[in-house]
Protein backbone atom coordinates (compact mmCIF):
# COMPACT_ATOMS: atom_id res chain seq x y z
CA UNK A 1 0.00 0.00 0.00
CA UNK A 2 2.52 2.46 0.86
CA UNK A 3 5.51 0.90 -0.93
CA UNK A 4 8.02 -1.58 -0.78
CA UNK A 5 11.22 -2.65 1.19
CA UNK A 6 13.98 -3.00 -1.67
CA UNK A 7 17.53 -3.93 -0.64
CA UNK A 8 16.58 -3.44 3.49
CA UNK A 9 15.51 0.38 2.77
CA UNK A 10 11.83 1.51 2.47
CA UNK A 11 10.95 3.24 -1.29
CA UNK A 12 7.88 4.77 -0.64
CA UNK A 13 5.04 5.47 -3.46
CA UNK A 14 2.98 8.34 -3.85
CA UNK A 15 0.18 6.49 -1.17
CA UNK A 16 3.98 6.06 0.99
CA UNK A 17 4.44 9.73 0.31
CA UNK A 18 1.39 11.11 1.66
CA UNK A 19 1.48 9.71 4.48
CA UNK A 20 4.99 10.55 5.50
CA UNK A 21 4.06 14.42 4.25
CA UNK A 22 1.76 14.67 6.73
CA UNK A 23 2.77 13.03 9.34
CA UNK A 24 5.39 15.99 9.27
CA UNK A 25 2.80 18.23 8.59
CA UNK A 26 1.72 16.82 12.80
CA UNK A 27 3.58 20.11 14.53
CA UNK A 28 2.31 22.49 12.11
CA UNK A 29 -1.19 21.92 13.35
CA UNK A 30 -0.05 20.89 17.33
CA UNK A 31 2.17 23.92 17.97
CA UNK A 32 3.36 21.70 21.61
CA UNK A 33 4.51 18.59 19.53
CA UNK A 34 7.72 17.51 17.89
CA UNK A 35 8.39 14.68 15.75
CA UNK A 36 11.84 12.16 16.44
CA UNK A 37 12.56 9.05 14.37
CA UNK A 38 9.47 7.74 12.37
CA UNK A 39 9.14 5.65 9.57
CA UNK A 40 6.35 4.72 6.83
CA UNK A 41 6.19 0.81 6.20
CA UNK A 42 4.38 -1.22 3.14
CA UNK A 43 1.39 -1.15 5.28
CA UNK A 44 1.78 0.89 8.96
CA UNK A 45 3.60 3.42 10.60
CA UNK A 46 5.76 3.80 13.38
CA UNK A 47 6.89 7.34 15.22
CA UNK A 48 7.89 9.44 18.01
CA UNK A 49 5.80 12.61 18.81
CA UNK A 50 7.22 14.56 21.61
CA UNK A 51 4.04 16.30 23.35
CA UNK A 52 4.77 19.37 25.35
CA UNK A 53 3.18 20.76 28.20
CA UNK A 54 4.25 24.50 29.64
CA UNK A 55 7.35 23.63 26.97
CA UNK A 56 8.33 20.54 29.39
CA UNK A 57 7.79 16.94 29.04
CA UNK A 58 5.45 15.30 31.07
CA UNK A 59 5.84 11.44 30.58
CA UNK A 60 6.09 9.54 27.39
CA UNK A 61 3.43 7.55 25.66
CA UNK A 62 4.27 4.91 22.16
CA UNK A 63 0.74 5.07 20.38
CA UNK A 64 0.01 2.49 17.96
CA UNK A 65 2.83 1.84 15.90
CA UNK A 66 3.50 5.54 16.23
CA UNK A 67 5.43 5.94 19.36
CA UNK A 68 4.12 8.95 20.78
CA UNK A 69 5.41 11.34 24.31
CA UNK A 70 1.97 13.03 25.42
CA UNK A 71 0.46 14.85 28.26
CA UNK A 72 -0.12 14.10 31.63
CA UNK A 73 -3.67 16.12 31.84
CA UNK A 74 -4.26 15.60 28.51
CA UNK A 75 -5.01 11.77 27.89
CA UNK A 76 -7.21 12.73 25.09
CA UNK A 77 -4.61 14.76 23.15
CA UNK A 78 -2.89 11.73 21.69
CA UNK A 79 -5.74 10.26 20.64
CA UNK A 80 -7.01 13.02 18.55
CA UNK A 81 -3.81 13.34 16.98
CA UNK A 82 -3.79 10.09 15.55
CA UNK A 83 -7.59 10.36 14.91
CA UNK A 84 -6.87 13.71 12.55
CA UNK A 85 -3.39 12.14 11.49
CA UNK A 86 -5.71 9.05 9.38
CA UNK A 87 -8.01 11.18 8.84
CA UNK A 88 -6.07 13.73 6.86
CA UNK A 89 -4.33 11.02 5.21
CA UNK A 90 -7.37 8.46 4.51
CA UNK A 91 -9.26 11.73 2.16
CA UNK A 92 -6.16 12.91 0.31
CA UNK A 93 -5.19 9.38 -0.26
CA UNK A 94 -8.97 8.44 -1.72
CA UNK A 95 -8.61 11.10 -3.79
CA UNK A 96 -6.62 9.11 -6.28
CA UNK A 97 -8.01 7.75 -9.35
CA UNK A 98 -9.21 4.07 -8.39
CA UNK A 99 -8.06 3.70 -4.72
CA UNK A 100 -10.05 3.16 -1.62
CA UNK A 101 -8.10 3.13 1.68
CA UNK A 102 -8.87 2.87 5.33
CA UNK A 103 -6.81 2.45 8.23
CA UNK A 104 -7.05 -0.48 10.99
CA UNK A 105 -9.47 0.73 13.14
CA UNK A 106 -7.32 1.42 16.24
CA UNK A 107 -3.71 1.38 17.25
CA UNK A 108 -1.30 0.18 19.98
CA UNK A 109 0.12 2.34 22.40
CA UNK A 110 2.65 2.21 25.74
CA UNK A 111 4.47 4.53 28.17
CA UNK A 112 8.20 5.18 27.21
CA UNK A 113 9.92 5.01 30.74
CA UNK A 114 13.34 6.11 29.79
CA UNK A 115 15.91 7.24 27.94
CA UNK A 116 17.28 3.55 27.04
CA UNK A 117 14.02 2.34 26.22
CA UNK A 118 13.56 5.79 24.02
CA UNK A 119 17.04 4.94 22.20
CA UNK A 120 15.82 1.15 21.99
CA UNK A 121 12.17 2.29 19.99
CA UNK A 122 14.47 4.99 17.83
CA UNK A 123 16.72 2.19 16.91
CA UNK A 124 14.41 -0.37 16.20
CA UNK A 125 11.99 2.52 13.93
CA UNK A 126 15.37 2.95 12.16
CA UNK A 127 16.05 -0.65 11.21
CA UNK A 128 12.26 -1.69 11.05
CA UNK A 129 13.15 -1.92 6.97
CA UNK A 130 15.54 -4.42 7.09
CA UNK A 131 13.59 -6.72 9.66
CA UNK A 132 10.47 -6.44 6.98
CA UNK A 133 11.07 -9.78 5.25
CA UNK A 134 10.27 -11.91 8.51
CA UNK A 135 7.67 -9.25 9.95
CA UNK A 136 4.59 -10.89 11.30
CA UNK A 137 2.99 -7.83 9.02
CA UNK A 138 4.32 -8.64 6.06
CA UNK A 139 1.42 -10.31 3.71
CA UNK A 140 3.76 -12.59 2.39
CA UNK A 141 4.81 -14.42 6.27
CA UNK A 142 0.55 -14.11 7.14
CA UNK A 143 -1.03 -17.67 7.03
CA UNK A 144 -4.49 -18.01 4.57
Amino acid sequence: MFGDVVDYEMKLNQLGKIAHNFWLEIPKHFDNCELDEFIVMPNHIHGILYVFYNYEVEHRTIVGNAYMRSLRNTKMFVPKIIQLYKAAVTREINKQKNVYFTWQKSYHDRIIRNDKELSNKCDYIIGNPTQWASDRNNPINIKK
